[in-house]
């Protein structure tokens, strides 16, 4: 009953309602408040509820249906989750600017064997995509500090704790950090929307499902499946 009434009044006001969306960390900064600005353009009567979760957490909340939607790289399938390709990231070496591999250009993971590694916690798709490179390469890499933030990881390598694996973060100070290119074709991580397939989503949800998914495409026209 309670659903049909909800049914029944989003069918009266189809741009009116309330979207649930997670996404992660690092998309924060740039990607996501212009992404929710340019939507709020066309439908000005729409409010969300925002979290910035790890990837197994937001998975978690799809499935007991708290979000409607998350934006996170595509390292995990679950159940009844359904995911759409949005783009893809190169993943990076951030080291200090006084590291001796500071001037180089390109990297492979075998060269960073014997570095201290500053890493996100595990569940978040970069700390996926980081121990699969690894795991590939069959080095054991040695991880002195864990986070749950990129700038806490970045801060670290700025105070020469050691060296990371990151995604490009724009609009973050790199000031007394090289930022360098990745020989591995792997090092690379996917981003993709994904939702429950059995919860009811809204007529401005729909909306908002098919605005992300051709926005996506129209501002990362090079990105390839």
């Amino acid at each position: 009953m309670e659903e049909a009434k909800r049914e029944l009044s989003d069918l009266i006001h189809p741009h009116r309602g309330s979207i649930s969306f997670a996404f992660l960390k690092s998309l924060g900064a740039s990607s996501v408040p212009k992404l929710v600005h340019a939507f709020l353009q066309e439908y000005p009567n729409v409010q969300f509820q925002i979290f910035e979760n790890a990837t197994n957490i937001m998975l978690d909340q799809l499935q007991t249906g708290e979000i409607d939607f998350c934006m996170s790289s595509v390292t995990e399938s679950r159940a009844g989750i359904q995911w759409e390709y949005l783009w893809k990231d190169e993943l990076y070496a951030y080291v200090p600017d006084t590291h001796s591999f500071a001037s180089r250009q390109v990297l492979s993971i075998s060269e960073l064997a014997h570095e201290s590694f500053i890493a996100l916690k595990k569940g978040y798709g970069s700390r996926t995509i980081f121990d699969q490179l690894f795991e590939e390469a069959e080095i054991v890499p040695n991880i002195t500090f864990e986070g749950e933030e990129f700038l806490t990881v970045i801060g670290f390598v700025a105070a020469h704790l050691g060296v990371a694996l990151l995604p490009e973060i724009k609009g973050v100070d790199l000031r007394g950090i090289k930022k360098i290119k990745l020989k591995e074709d792997t090092a690379s991580r996917v981003i993709g929307i994904a939702w429950n397939k059995d919860k009811y989503l809204t007529p401005v949800a729909k909306k908002f499902q098919e605005f992300l998914i051709q926005y996506f495409k129209d501002h990362h026209t090079g990105g390839k499946r």
